[in-house]
């Protein structure tokens, strides 16, 4: 207990620094940018025995500007991201969350299995109730089967957006990447679109009319890597505070294979990533180690996570590259390019590495699907490359069940027959009975009403196929599937259905497994599961502005194992003196 306490009460600083602003903070600001988050623990010991690690999280309001633009955001102890966890597979992590916001809270574990915890998901409507403005909420789950990289978040209504974001990296013996064999030190770059307005404004608007007059999302006011980006200040005319910032600054070693965890904390934009002069190795998807290419950039959409490999051997102590996080145009037909940059420079003796910014150019163009080209599709990497896992794990063979979710785009009526245009799942947009979680009234035996959200049951064990349907033709959606990791074992153009799938040669070899995956507009996905993990679990895109509007599913596996589950009475104090025909933001 004491060491997870030590990790949170004193983060462990490099003498090699991660950015050059000392002090990234304007004036005027009460939210940090601590670099030690970006640099995993050197000696971390992963051969230790599991035990408990404990944090103290409150989640406030405080004044921040990660781009120089001063604004209201919603924090974590005041960080922005937020404290990481770093722990080993095995181990138990306790995490007492108060909530001094004056709504609602929940924290999600992204990525974790929650098997026999399926409680502590942090979904409100789904898994919990709000931690209520004032109480604290301790969330208990041990990290068993499972290593990589992870994030957690906010889950109520897109708060992300404002801040509640941080990194969980689980190490373990079993990881086929080793420290000091296949890299020689490993940090974390997190990427994320980022806006000026509240969250809370811009989902009220887009359920009602539109937000400043369109139906879909703003576009982006800055690109952040590792919350800190650059904003233009002398386009500010209404009075709000703004600094010019300097670019951030990624301090590396020559001569050292880096491994780098890219994490995409953002709400809304997919991103393609790019070191100058630098290939990158692909050695992770989410949490599942693979064989991947070397490529020139990586494309991630919100939520995923990749690793990848540097050789920092194309310069020498103080020269400067240009770490790139662009845009990807092709995928939300963005208003207007935006880029992040940050300086990625070589240092081995700080007191001599020079501090001009860098000249280097960016990749040229060697094929027309490059996904630096702007009129390339919008893709997952899978779709371009082979990444195939580094632990073996063939699929299951045969399936006992097969379901279809469809989602599109329209408009539609909430509960209250007010109409809004958004996202629906097999024709039903979400509506979140939020103090009355999907999970306690399976548990309870009472069905699941379908005219709230749409959801389909997973009764047996072994293997089944959720078949997902993207029918927006001209909108790509990243959907992530809370619970497990699902095979990946088809994709393709047009749609599909159970009958058509007996058509399809699905690949069960050691297929791609991960938690997030783009589906392109007008495209299908098989997702194969494994039906070991009793629960509730949303389904939902993880464009925060896209949830917010309604597109989220519930899959039920094992309903009648659910009807077992316990739950600890600081859970069921959550919802004591709540309304359970209220309705909350998804």
């Amino acid at each position: 207990m004491w060491f997870g306490i030590l990790l949170f009460l004193g983060p462990l600083v490099l003498s090699l620094p991660q950015s050059s602003r000392t002090d990234p903070s304007p004036r005027g600001t009460t939210v940090t940018n601590d670099p030690s988050i970006f640099t995993l623990d050197p000696d971390f010991l992963i051969t230790e025995i599991p035990q408990i690690r404990e944090w103290f999280w409150t989640i406030e309001a405080a004044t921040g500007a990660p781009d120089g633009y001063q604004r209201q955001m919603f924090t974590v102890n005041k960080m922005f991201p937020g404290p990481l966890i770093e722990a080993n597979e095995g181990d138990t992590i306790w995490v007492h969350v108060t909530n001094k916001l004056d709504i609602g809270q929940t924290i999600h574990w992204h990525g974790m299995l929650q098997n026999g915890t399926q409680y502590n998901d942090g979904v409100p409507g789904f898994s919990q109730c709000p931690i209520p403005p004032g109480q604290t909420y301790t969330y208990q789950f041990t990290i068993n089967n499972q290593y990589g990289t992870y994030w957690w978040h906010s889950h109520y209504a897109n708060t992300l957006a404002d801040g509640i974001v941080g990194g969980l990296i689980v190490h373990s013996v079993h990881d086929p990447l080793k420290l000091g064999q296949d890299f020689d030190e490993e940090r974390i770059i997190y990427l994320s679109d980022w806006v000026h307005e509240q969250s809370q404004v811009i989902v009220a608007d887009l359920l009602s009319g539109g937000y400043k007059g369109s139906v879909a999302p703003p576009p982006v006011d800055s690109v952040l890597i590792n919350g800190q980006g650059r904003f233009n200040c002398s386009t500010v005319t209404d009075g709000t505070p703004c600094s010019d910032l300097p670019y951030p600054e990624i301090h590396v070693p020559s001569n050292k294979r880096i491994r780098f965890r890219i994490i995409h904390t953002g709400a809304h934009e997919s991103f393609r990533l790019s070191i100058d002069n630098h290939q990158l190795l692909v050695v992770e998807a989410d949490d599942c180690p693979v064989y991947g290419p070397t490529v020139n950039e990586i494309i991630i959409h919100p939520a995923q996570r990749y690793s990848f490999i540097v050789n920092t051997t194309s310069g020498s102590n103080g020269d400067a590259f240009w770490l790139r996080s662009n845009v990807a145009l092709s995928c939300l037909g963005s208003k207007q390019p935006q880029a992040g940059l940050a300086v990625f420079r070589y240092v081995d003796d700080v007191i001599s590495a020079t501090t001009s910014e860098p000249t280097t150019e960016p990749w040229r163009l060697t094929r027309r699907d490059d996904l630096a080209n702007a009129t390339a599709p919008c893709v997952d990497m899978d779709q371009l490359y082979s990444l195939t896992p580094r632990v073996a794990e063939d699929a299951p063979t045969s399936v006992s069940q097969t379901n279809v979710l469809s989602s599109v785009f329209g408009t539609f009526s909430d509960v209250n027959g007010h109409a809004f245009s958004g996202f629906a799942m097999n024709g039903i947009t979400y509506q979140n009975q939020i103090n009355y979680p999907l999970l306690q009234q399976v548990e309870e035996g009472v069905p699941i009403n379908s005219s709230l959200v749409a959801n389909v049951a997973f009764d047996g064990i072994g293997g089944g196929d959720l078949i997902i349907n993207n029918l927006d033709g001209f909108i790509s959606h990243p959907y992530h599937l809370h619970g497990r990791p699902f095979f990946l074992v088809a994709r393709g153009s047009g749609t599909m259905d159970a009958e058509g799938l007996s058509n399809v040669q699905v690949n069960t070899n050691n297929p791609l497994r991960r938690d997030t995956l783009l589906i392109p507009g007008g495209d299908w996905a098989v997702l194969r599961l494994l039906m070991d993990d009793p629960g509730v679990w949303p389904l939902h895109c993880h464009i925060g502005w896209h949830l917010a509007q309604g597109k989220l599913a519930a899959i039920v596996i094992q309903p009648d194992a659910i009807k077992k589950i316990d739950q600890p009475s600081a859970w069921l104090d959550l919802c004591k003196g709540t309304d359970q025909d209220a309705f909350g933001p998804a």
